[in-house]
């Protein structure tokens, strides 16, 4: 069978009620904007999205008038060019746990941009068994977890983080490459790398943040240059849970001196 096209055209497209749309060819057009209402959940499966959009023009995904709502793409291939998400909460879907206002499953994604604001649920942005490919993440003011990854791999030039109630990049059972974290003002962990998860970042900058780098699990990081002010533990190392073996810390460059303090933060069998 082949897909049908479906186009979202410029201006205003209510979802006040679940929609589903399977095995399509999806188009979200220059200025077209999706707007929820109730609650409701867009769930897009087996399908092939454009989403277009300019650094000026971005296309919208937002929760109207007060209201929220939250986006689910499963088993699909997207082709982004800049995403905006304002007012997103995760969705309520029987017999499924889903924690992402945006939730990105079994999908490939590759693009340019993702911004969110006024994230709502438990993770601004959750990717499930995805291959992603981005230039730049943007969050801010979001309520817990910006960036949750889970058995994904991601290829994130720049990564931003403001105003974050939890964790800004949270990634387990996965694999990854950034060229630049920044965050500021992060309530938990900037960067949180568990359950055997491998991540290489040429920068790490965290300001005014609860802590900078927990490394848990048989999880390795490779760290070029990092830089930390005004942060409670900037550096914390250890096993988690049992069924798992020592993590792995390699930093290059650290442009602050750590007090002897620190190490109080990395358990004896962390390397």
């Amino acid at each position: 069978n082949e897909m049908k096209n479906i186009l979202f055209k410029p201006g205003k497209t209510f979802i006040k009620n679940n929609k589903t749309i399977i095995n399509k060819k999806i188009i979200f057009g220059d200025k077209s904007e999706i707007c929820f209402k109730n609650n409701s959940i867009l769930f897009i499966k087996d399908s092939e999205l454009t989403i277009k959009g300019s650094f000026n023009n971005p296309i919208i995904f937002k929760g109207c008038e007060g209201e929220t709502g939250s986006l689910v793409i499963d088993n699909s291939n997207i082709n982004l060019g800049f995403f905006h998400g304002k007012n997103l909460n995760f969705p309520e879907i029987k017999l499924r746990s889903l924690y992402g206002g945006i939730n990105i499953l079994n999908s490939n994604l590759i693009g340019e941009s993702i911004s969110i604001l006024n994230s709502n649920s438990e993770d601004a942005i959750n990717f499930v068994n995805s291959n992603v490919k981005l230039n730049t993440i943007n969050i801010e003011n979001a309520m817990s977890d910006a960036i949750d990854s889970d058995n994904s791999f991601l290829d994130i030039k720049q990564i931003f983080c403001k105003n974050i109630g939890n964790d800004c990049l949270d990634l387990s059972f996965s694999e990854g490459k950034v060229n630049s974290l920044e965050a500021i003002s992060v309530k938990d962990k900037v960067l949180s790398l568990g359950e055997k998860s491998t991540l290489k970042i040429n920068n790490l900058s965290a300001l005014k943040s609860e802590m900078g780098i927990v490394n848990k699990d048989q999880s390795n990081l490779f760290l070029d240059k990092y830089s930390f002010q005004n942060v409670k533990i900037p550096i914390s190392s250890y096993i988690k849970k049992n069924e798992f073996n020592s993590p792995k810390l390699t930093i290059n460059f650290l442009e602050n001196e750590l007090d002897h303090d620190f190490l109080k933060f990395i358990s004896k069998d962390s390397l």
